[in-house]
């Protein structure tokens, strides 16, 4: 099952090809310090587009390709050449996420993006939208969570303590554990917030964007679409109010949540259940058509 695993997040995904782009990221040293801080050069969050003077600019970047293109589109140099700040595409956490998934299965090693929640200071009560990648470390033998957004810039202004490199599991959570703490009254709905909105829908939207992500279909978190004047009514499962859920619809959250805080022991029922019920999958109007260049070349968890 481990070679499995690691064979199937090596691989790339629809999301994460890099298509055009392959050689020059391949060329680049394999460390994840390296391919973060390259990330940092041309990526800005969005949220802190004000600290440069800039105008927001906010764009819906579904494929790794896609969005190195922007970057390119914008200032033509190698990838692994720093933007000054006007020049830098300005994305959300989970571009960050899904961009260093895709470096790092192009380097061959194991990764995934993680749709879930954190809070940066054990003081804070809330827990806020996040997603965060993944990577299986030979050296530690185990997977840990890197936090690409957060560069010195970033982590001056928010006061991080920790190490971004090796987030700790207390402040980073799956949308899975979190679910489960909710529906055993363990934490408060109203401290789950993503910019002014909170509440137990956003535990359940995540759970499906994680739960989709470990399908290596990793969708843009809620405000990405709502900003741009679209919506998610096409995914029954996420945009349905609590009170219009069936028994049968608790039941398969539940199932999911669990599954997905043991993700390494549960992936090949991860795969079957994702595959077999349409109301996991985000309906594919919520993306771009599949390029007609790209051809998975990865395993089938069958």
């Amino acid at each position: 099952m481990e070679n499995l695993l690691f064979d199937y997040f090596t691989h790339q995904g629809e999301f994460t090809n890099l298509g055009i782009y392959k050689d020059e990221i391949s060329s680049i040293n394999n460390d994840v310090h390296v391919l973060t801080q390259i990330i940092q050069g041309i990526l800005m969050h969005d949220g802190f587009y004000k600290h440069y003077g800039l105008k927001h600019q906010s764009g819906l970047f579904h494929y790794m390709e896609d969005l190195l293109g922007e970057v390119k589109r914008i200032d033509s140099n190698p990838i692994i050449v720093p933007r000054s700040s006007e020049k830098q595409v300005q994305v959300c956490c989970r571009d960050y996420a899904v961009l260093l998934t895709s470096f790092l299965r192009e380097k061959q090693i194991p990764a995934r993006a993680r749709c879930g929640f954190a809070h940066f200071d054990e003081k804070d009560k809330n827990w806020y939208d996040h997603w965060f990648c993944e990577y299986w470390s030979d050296k530690d033998n185990t997977w840990k969570k890197v936090d690409a957004q957060l560069n010195p810039h970033v982590r001056q202004v928010w006061n991080i303590k920790f190490d971004p490199y090796d987030a700790p599991k207390k402040l980073y959570k799956f949308s899975g554990e979190l679910w489960i703490a909710w529906r055993e009254n363990l934490v408060d709905a109203s401290r789950f917030i993503i910019d002014n909105l909170n509440g137990s829908w956003l535990i359940r939207a995540n759970l499906l964007r994680d739960f989709a992500s470990l399908n290596k279909i990793e969708i843009e978190p809620h405000m990405m679409r709502i900003n741009l004047g679209l919506n998610w009514n096409s995914w029954r499962l996420l945009s349905a109010k609590d009170s219009d859920l069936s028994k049968k619809d608790w039941e398969l959250l539940d199932k999911i949540a669990l599954l997905t805080v043991d993700a390494d022991k549960n992936l090949l029922e991860i795969h079957g259940l994702f595959k077999d019920n349409i109301d996991l999958q985000p309906p594919k109007d919520l993306y771009q058509i599949q390029k007609e260049s790209w051809t998975y070349t990865g395993i089938y968890l069958e």
